[in-house]
């Protein structure tokens, strides 16, 4: 997987997610409203685009950001 599209998993009510190292981009609010405490990426991860409102409105306390990112959108966290 390279990219997950914009909306995707928006309002989902998930909790915990782990992303693959093959994941690229992340589209705008992909997972925005939801109750996320935990984001792991897996391996050695190869995102370099974290797309605007991706993770906004959760409950995220912490957010370790992939060495490889080049792009983090406007309200990425909000």
């Amino acid at each position: 997987m390279k990219e997950i599209e914009s909306f995707a998993f928006g309002n989902c009510e998930l909790v915990d997610i782990e992303l693959p190292s093959s994941l690229v981009k992340l589209g705008y609010a992909c997972f925005s409203f939801n109750r996320l405490k935990r984001v792991v990426f897996k391996g050695k991860s190869q995102l370099e685009e974290n797309g605007g409102d991706s993770f906004g409105c959760n409950e995220l306390t912490s957010f370790r950001v992939p060495l490889n990112v080049k792009k983090i959108g406007k309200l990425a966290f909000s």
